[in-house]
């Protein structure tokens, strides 16, 4: 049997990452595109910002007059989205709202708090003892360019803004719609097929007989593809040899992925390496050195990846994490979600020299630490982290998994874990 970084490095020299890397671009709606990934460049489409732009309400001026007066003619008044030909000259302010367009002529807006009167002649509004139509001011310096934005400050036109491949979050969705994206160039997904096989098993909706449970691996890899944007087909097959035969000759030809669960560990009727193997789908690995999910199956057939996962649920979800997921990430060009080092609250020990990944919780202590609602917390206040074993009853014990919030990993030839011990971490 391989061991686990093996494994992954073996599987990851049979994914087919260069072929979807070659298939058609999807044009999809901007409005459908988060999490998808980019096949093409997003690029600015003009100068951003396209104008100089003032980032303050205040008063616009030339900063060289500031030198030798305080007291300014106001001439007009720039809002932000309406477009003006106003010029400043000798002595002269505009009025300007944040975003508005800065006049011809001024290089520096001052904000409104640093003026200590000023009249509007629009608004007939009067401050006291001030000329109607001046400003004045009350900041000791001014300098060129304060306050504003100039023109192509971000991002100049034709800059790419997102590269190809990068995932569409709520960042890029943003910068596409501020180009005037309403469609977007993204990867095609992968055609995804799930088969769970059991004798045990009913559908979801049905009442199951004394010696009978319903399925919840199928709801679950569904819910966990949908979470990488990949929409699954499902079939549940008995137990039967013909059966599953049938059911992998109709979607092997038409899936990048097919991911069984059950029949792949040495019971009577676990049919599903022989039925693989008949298939033409060539093993690249078939039990590990691992607890848990140490029956998983996986292989490949031309340019679909297969893979047989343990049936119950615990095993399912943890070589779905380890093994499937980062499979479609490549694929699809979207980054592998990372470990991450927690210490732990209490000790574990395991009986075995195999790498084990068990249930956890990240715990918090607070400690004063800052938040939303305290930001003013004593210097040195922090957040303290711990990793929490979830206690369960095996790996079909559904309800354990339901208060963990990832997977915890202990380590090969390590009997005994120990509060504090760093270790890694892959949340859920």
């Amino acid at each position: 049997m391989l061991d686990f970084q093996t494994a992954i490095n073996a599987l990851h020299q049979h994914l087919p990452v260069a072929d979807y890397l070659q298939r058609p671009a999807e044009q999809i709606a901007l409005h459908s595109a988060m999490g998808r990934v980019l096949a093409k460049d997003l690029r600015a489409d003009r100068d951003l910002p396209p104008f100089p732009r003032s980032m303050m309400d205040g008063f616009a001026i030339r900063s060289a007059d500031f030198e030798s007066q305080r007291d300014f003619m106001v001439i007009g008044t720039a809002l932000a989205g309406q477009e003006h030909d106003l010029q400043i000259g000798a002595g002269e302010a505009v009025r300007i709202m944040t975003g508005a367009a800065v006049p011809a002529g001024a290089d520096s807006v001052i904000k409104i708090e640093e003026t200590s009167a000023f009249i509007s002649g629009r608004s007939g509004s009067v401050a006291p003892q001030t000329t109607p139509g001046n400003v004045r001011f009350n900041t000791d310096s001014v300098n060129p360019g304060q306050n504003i934005s100039p023109r192509g400050e971000e991002a100049h036109k034709g800059d790419v803004l997102a590269a190809s491949g990068t995932t569409i979050d709520v960042s890029v969705l943003t910068l596409a719609a501020a180009t005037g994206q309403t469609q977007l160039a993204v990867r095609a997904l992968p055609n995804v097929s799930i088969i769970v096989t059991g004798d045990e098993l009913v559908a979801v909706e049905d009442t199951p007989g004394p010696h009978q449970i319903r399925n919840s691996n199928g709801p679950m890899l569904s819910a966990l593809l949908e979470e990488l944007g990949v929409q699954a087909r499902t079939f549940m097959v008995a137990d039967r040899p013909d059966a599953i035969r049938s059911l992998l000759d109709r979607v092997l030809d038409e899936a990048d992925f097919v991911l069984l669960t059950g029949g792949v560990s040495a019971g009577d009727t676990d049919f599903v390496p022989g039925l693989l193997a008949e298939a033409g789908v060539r093993s690249i690995f078939h039990k590990l050195r691992m607890r848990r999910g140490e029956p998983i199956w996986a292989g490949a057939r031309k340019q679909t990846m297969v893979f047989g996962l343990p049936g119950p649920p615990f095993s399912c979800r943890v070589t779905f994490k380890l093994f499937v997921e980062p499979a479609i990430r490549r694929c699809m060009g979207i980054a592998e979600a990372s470990m991450r080092s927690v210490p732990m609250q209490t000790a574990r020990s395991k009986k075995h020299e195999l790498i084990e990944f068990f249930r956890a919780r990240v715990v918090y202590s607070d400690e004063g630490a800052p938040s939303l609602f305290n930001i003013h917390a004593p210097a040195g206040a922090h957040s303290i982290e711990r990793l929490q074993v979830i206690s369960h009853r095996g790996s079909s014990d559904v309800t354990a998994t339901l208060q963990s919030t990832g997977i915890g990993v202990h380590p090969a030839n390590q009997p005994e874990l120990r509060p504090g011990d760093a270790v890694l971490f892959l949340p859920w």
